[in-house]
């Protein structure tokens, strides 16, 4: 398919004034609101677009819900309404105009996490466990044993050591004497990685900014350098909470440090599609390919040992929302243009150059039910190929989790009668 606008060649007469809908997808649009490529499919009724001709005629455009990050699709008539007024009887049109906006439901974003020591869990809902130096057998009750102990060494990445009283604990020490990092979560440059320790309990945790700067959480203790990280504490005593997110690219991360244990807690939530995302959150792999064997037998000693319920993050918000829908009384009353960090969707019309021009914004979670439009006032809305178009805003004004809500624009142009053919009076 060629780049750039690709007209839909719809040629059935509405004279009779049935209504029909068209629904463009994958019409993607770049961030610049610039047309790549479109697929058209007619729903309801047969194939057919405005006539042309001056005549009554009804259409309906249908842009359907998305995600924030997503690219963008368009919806267009292939030809204007009435490409030369003075065929319309008294040289004038009325338009009656409706958008009507669906609540938007679910979420676009997807959660990872590891609690314990740790269970994790992918954005796909892949589960793995990685407990190093777990020296209970894989039997019925699952006892231990001190001679399993050194055997559970990784090469190049810890050794097992029977210790305490009686050698009862197998004690893991990393290369070197530091904890290994895992790469939890990547894209774009940033990182999410975190340190695992004894029985492969999270030491701590590290998220990487674009310029490099960290937000640390280690020894019960958060510290961060940077501008580009917002720190919300949720919680002090006895427990302690953060959520930190990268105000640059709204990734989240929360942090629970259990002092019953001294144990870490972390969850990430992210868009699910992230370009070029990485680590474990994206591929359900867990820590190096030296650690797969690892790993494995972590999982079958969870099945077999744990008795206890996962583990339930107090102060999570909701994961999207669709939000309340907004309601004006006039077309004259809807917004020229979009904030900068607000989307939603762009009413045009095509010039004689080929630009788009705007002629109204409807926000997200906004709708009207019934609007006439005059000729007199809007003459391009009649006379040129008009089009809606969702808008975006950047991803660091945030909402990326709530979708944008299906709309469906009704336009039903009014005249006495057809009385236009190929641009003559008749």
């Amino acid at each position: 398919m060629r780049r750039g606008f690709l007209a839909i060649a719809m040629m059935l007469s509405l004279a009779s004034g049935s209504a029909f809908a068209v629904k463009v997808g994958a019409l993607q649009i770049a961030r610049s609101l610039t047309l790549v490529a479109l697929t058209a499919q007619f729903l309801g009724g047969a194939q057919a677009d405005l006539t042309g001709n001056c005549d009554s005629q009804v259409g309906t455009l249908i842009l359907p819900q998305i995600c924030p990050l997503d690219d963008g699709q368009a919806a267009q008539f292939s030809v204007p309404a009435c490409p030369v007024l003075e065929c319309a009887p008294g040289g004038e049109m009325n338009l009656q105009l409706s958008a009507q906006t669906s609540p938007s439901v679910g979420s676009c974003c997807a959660e990872c996490q590891c609690t314990g020591d740790p269970h994790c869990e992918a954005f796909d809902g892949t589960d793995r466990d990685l407990s190093f130096c777990d020296h209970r057998q894989n039997i019925t009750g699952c006892p231990t044993s001190k001679t399993l102990c050194p055997t559970l060494s990784i090469p190049g990445v810890g050794t097992c050591t029977a210790g305490g009283l009686r050698n009862s604990k197998c004690v893991f020490t990393g290369v070197n004497g530091m904890d290994p990092q895992l790469d939890f979560y990547s894209f774009d440059g940033v990182t999410i990685s975190k340190a695992v320790g004894d029985q492969g309990v999270i030491s701590a945790v590290v998220m990487t900014d674009r310029q490099g700067n960290e937000a640390k959480f280690a020894g019960g203790m958060l510290s961060y350098a940077g501008n580009e990280f917002k720190i919300e504490a949720l919680n002090a005593n006895p427990d302690k909470e953060f959520l930190i997110t990268d105000n640059s690219t709204q990734v989240q991360l929360w942090v629970v440090y259990l002092q019953r244990g001294k144990t870490i807690n972390l969850l990430v939530r992210d868009v699910a599609n992230r370009y070029g995302a990485d680590g474990f959150c994206k591929t359900g792999v867990l820590g190096t390919d030296a650690m797969q064997p690892t790993v494995k037998r972590s999982s079958e000693m969870r099945a077999l040992c744990y008795k206890g319920s996962p583990y339930v993050f107090p102060n999570l918000p909701a994961n999207g929302s669709g939000g309340a829908i907004r309601r004006t009384s006039s077309f004259p009353n809807l917004p020229d243009s979009l904030g900068p960090c607000q989307s939603g969707e762009l009413l045009q019309y095509q010039d004689e150059s080929g630009s788009w021009i705007t002629v109204k914004a409807l926000p997200d979670g906004w709708s009207f039910p019934l609007f006439t439009v005059s000729s007199k006032d809007y003459p391009e809305l009649f006379t040129r190929p008009v089009r809606v178009v969702q808008a975006f805003y950047n991803q660091s004004c945030g909402k990326i989790c709530a979708p944008r809500p299906k709309t469906e624009w009704t336009l039903k142009f009014e005249a006495n009668t057809g009385v236009c053919l190929n641009n003559r009076r008749l």
